[in-house]
């Protein structure tokens, strides 16, 4: 009679953590194997299968968002651990979903892509153009995972920002003008309007007949600062089932990665 998988005597925990030891000693059995092959064409280990994909896509968000303020590279290896403990190869959503993202019952899926304007901003904010799809493959599922990860840790705040038409306009005060009223019509900021007159940054100096400049600009999100990358943060903001052990599965998995 053929013996069970799982060990009954072992806490869900302890078969976790069992489990991952196997994958770990079937990796290392692979690079063993791998390295006494003298022809070459070493078969990828399952476990390893979205290594290459998950640098890909980590150096490309990487690059994307090296000039938000105060952002520190995501390393690749936080996100191979949430693979692992969201999955991992024996799973039957290895290949279609390994970051479990967007289940049934998952809200991360419809926060991340929303139609609001504010967090259709948030997310051209954190998503390269490349990556902006929606298509249900396993690489995907890892673009969209990172995504809202990052999108969590991001602090987001709102700017006056000038327009790329560097124009200077001019418009002349009528009655019943004030700076809001002025910026509204002519789709620029009372921010933008107050640093090009700066001599009439008091409202009261407004009068009939002024000529003001401008320049076109809005009021848009922008990324302010970012929270700290650690497993903490990550099992705090990416951990949508709540798991109390999240932190220490990612810490368990990132020793052998």
């Amino acid at each position: 009679m053929p013996g069970p998988d799982i060990n009954c005597n072992l806490s869900p925990n302890e078969q976790w953590k069992d489990g991952i030891n196997k994958a770990y000693e079937s990796v290392k059995a692979s690079a063993q194997e791998c390295a006494k092959n003298k022809s070459g064409g070493c078969k990828v280990n399952a476990w390893n299968k979205w290594d290459e994909e998950i640098k890909t896509t980590v150096n490309a968000f990487n690059r994307y968002l090296a000039n938000t303020p105060n952002y520190r590279n995501l390393d690749w290896r936080y996100i191979k651990a949430i693979l692992w403990t969201e999955s991992g190869a024996k799973h039957k959503a290895w290949d279609s979903r390994p970051m479990q993202f967007g289940n049934i019952g998952d809200q991360g899926k419809g926060d991340l892509l929303s139609p609001d304007p504010i967090k259709k901003q948030e997310y051209e904010l954190i998503v390269p153009k490349n990556y902006r799809k929606n298509i249900d493959t396993g690489a995907h599922n890892i673009h969209l995972g990172i995504a809202y990860l990052l999108k969590r840790l991001a602090n987001f705040g709102f700017e006056s920002k000038l327009d790329p038409d560097k124009t200077i306009y001019s418009i002349k005060v009528k009655a019943g003008d004030s700076f809001d009223k002025i910026a509204k019509a002519n789709k620029t900021t009372v921010e933008i309007l107050k640093n090009m007159n700066p001599g009439l940054v008091n409202p009261r100096n407004l009068k009939i007949g002024m000529e003001l400049k401008y320049r076109k600009g809005a009021i848009k999100r922008v990324i302010t600062g970012w929270k700290e990358i650690s497993t903490m943060s990550i099992a705090m903001y990416y951990n949508g089932n709540g798991d109390k052990f999240y932190c220490a599965k990612l810490n368990y998995v990132l020793k052998f990665i």
